[in-house]
């Protein structure tokens, strides 16, 4: 995909929620060939995806490309499972997860296949996860027992399934379905705070920070490619940065961009200390 600046900072912001969320549910990442041997880009990257699945991993997730009239880039976690609907309902949750994380709220899940899929509807209802049972085909030959979209309204962003032959349950997400529906805009003009990790071993903390923030309410975005940056362009009331030292400490500093007063808080703090400024 050719992008200008703009879109490389939002395909940039997008591919590293993404990976972060997949990372925190000690999903490991790997990389494939998209290249077949006669040299053409792949039309079916689920399929190549479980071709080049490592035998000694368990859950993995990657960035890959197809082509099917245009270039496509898609996002793909994948896990073994045989069949555990437990497993099914980490995938979709994930997913979910992925999308609550850019603010893509009010989804919901069709679930479809030749099983009944019972405990599956039930383990997503636990979690509040909004789905129900469709009676359509799959879009991807791939899945047998059972498949499933997350639309956002009519837009689809997510499908997934499961094949007990393979005995693998995946979700593929096309980048492009997720990048028309967000706002991207706005919530780099309404941010309550910006988050940077001064280290790279920094970055997970950084991304838990980041979502219960979110969680409560707060339109946080987190510098997880460590890149420089002017504080003045940062349309955001509030820094949050630490290291591995204040980690230890359970604490970040807090640095108010209107005032340029900073202080220590601690992390259990955060949420309070944000509501009252």
């Amino acid at each position: 995909m050719k992008l200008n600046a703009k879109e490389t900072r939002k395909h940039t912001y997008i591919r590293d929620i993404f990976d972060g969320t997949c990372e925190l549910n000690d999903y490991k990442e790997i990389s494939i060939s998209c290249i077949n041997d006669h040299g053409e880009v792949s039309e079916n990257p689920i399929g190549e995806s479980i071709l080049q699945f490592p035998k000694d991993e368990n859950r993995c997730y990657l960035h890959a490309i197809s082509f099917d009239k245009e270039e496509k880039e898609h996002f793909i976690a994948l896990a073994r499972n045989k069949d555990n609907y437990y497993i099914d309902t980490e995938i979709i949750n994930m997913a979910t997860k992925f999308l609550h994380n850019l603010d893509l709220y009010d989804l919901i899940v069709k679930i479809g296949g030749t099983k009944d899929n019972k405990d599956l509807l039930e383990s997503l209802d636990a979690l509040d996860i909004a789905a129900e049972k469709t009676d359509k085909k799959s879009i991807d030959s791939f899945d047998k027992e059972m498949f499933f979209d997350i639309f956002l309204d009519d837009h689809l962003l997510v499908h997934g399934g499961y094949n007990s032959e393979k005995e693998i349950s995946y979700f593929k997400i096309d980048y492009r379905s997720v990048e028309t529906v967000m706002n991207y805009d706005a919530r780099i003009q309404e941010l309550d705070a910006f988050i940077v990790p001064k280290t790279k071993e920094c970055v997970d903390d950084a991304f838990i920070i980041g979502t219960n923030l979110k969680d409560a309410g707060f339109k946080v975005v987190t510098n997880y490619t460590m890149e420089k940056f002017e504080e003045d362009s940062l349309h955001a009331n509030f820094l949050i940065t630490f290291d591995e030292s204040s980690l230890k400490d359970y604490e970040v500093r807090l640095k108010d961009l209107k005032t340029k007063e900073e202080h220590t808080v601690k992390i259990d703090n955060l949420i309070e200390e944000l509501s009252f400024l």
